[in-house]
């Protein structure tokens, strides 16, 4: 067994770690290659995991230049 899947989440271990958490760091590419982390609100919704943020900030920028 690899020590990736040793360390690995199981999904009832998500659900608890989503359930204490509100802020996830998110990082995406700049426009020259450097990292580009920041924080992120999320919540749990019926299973899924919602974010919001400005439809003109520099992670979305970033994501729709290079998904």
């Amino acid at each position: 067994m690899s020590r990736r899947d040793q360390i690995t989440l199981g999904p009832d271990e998500i659900v608890a770690l989503m359930g204490e958490c509100e802020i996830a760091t998110v990082s995406s590419l700049g426009p020259r290659g450097w990292p580009h982390s920041m924080p992120l609100w999320f919540l749990e919704r019926e299973g899924e995991v919602w974010v919001w943020t400005y439809g003109k900030s520099q992670k979305v920028r970033n994501l729709e230049r290079d998904d």
